[in-house]
């Protein structure tokens, strides 16, 4: 099975490829985890990639995964909407959301 987890971009300022605040740690507990046990796990840290709307869509389409994580916090609320409805209508995997959006606003997402 293959899985890719996607950190979002979480700034507002424009993105400078190469320059996240930090390895979303959370994101690669996970996917050693799901590595040790079998899963064919890649990690998209968006935040580095800074990939735009358009060379997200494209990196989707082009791209065959099972199961889609996302790892969010409550104000990429909106982005993290528009990427699951994005991959939903490309793919129609499963997505499952994480961080504290996913575990503390489960109710509105």
């Amino acid at each position: 099975m293959k899985i890719l987890l996607i950190n979002p971009m979480a700034s507002r300022k424009p993105p400078v490829k190469g320059r996240g605040a930090h390895f979303p740690i959370g994101l690669g507990l996970i996917a050693a985890t799901l590595n040790e046990h079998g899963f064919s796990v890649t990690v998209l840290d968006n935040e580095t990639e800074c990939l735009n709307k358009y060379e997200l869509r494209e990196f989707i389409s082009s791209s065959e995964y099972d199961v889609y994580g996302i790892s969010a916090m409550a104000p990429q609320y909106s982005y993290v909407k528009g990427l699951s409805r994005m991959i939903k209508e490309l793919k129609n995997r499963p997505i499952i959301l994480g961080g504290p959006l996913g575990t503390y606003s489960y109710e509105a997402v």
